[in-house]
């Protein structure tokens, strides 16, 4: 009991000698981490229990209910083919056929585009 009263006396000395705003924010200090204690314990009360292991795991092999439909086959260009050799260089008529060059207004919005970016970046940077 002399414990208690120790206790009461030091928080009548605490709210004595301090100031409104301390006394505040100890107080509001205090019920955040009640709060917080409370939002814990009710959180682990809730959590519910792990799944238990279904039967259904345990069965036997599958067996499909329907006939499986199979998707539509679209044939590939024959100048393509998963298994071929890579060259280590194109040759001017596969250089003609894959590549397209750039035309000239594509790279001025292009580098227009990239000033902009990088103005929106900078900002006001001294």
């Amino acid at each position: 009991m002399e414990f208690l009263g120790s206790i009461k006396e030091k928080i009548k000395d605490f709210f004595s000698n301090n100031s409104k705003l301390t006394v505040t924010v100890v107080l509001l200090l205090v019920l955040f981490f009640t709060a917080g204690l409370i939002c814990a314990i009710v959180y682990e009360a809730l959590k519910p229990e792990p799944l238990k292991k279904s039967s259904i795991t345990e069965g036997g092999p599958f067996t499909p209910v329907e006939q499986l439909i199979e998707p539509s086959y679209v044939p590939l260009n024959e100048s393509y083919y998963f298994s071929r050799e890579p060259l280590p260089q194109w040759d001017k008529k596969e250089a003609e056929l894959w590549f397209t060059p750039l035309q000239e207004d594509s790279l001025e919005k292009l580098k227009d585009a990239n000033k902009k970016t990088a103005n929106d970046i900078l900002g006001a940077a001294p």
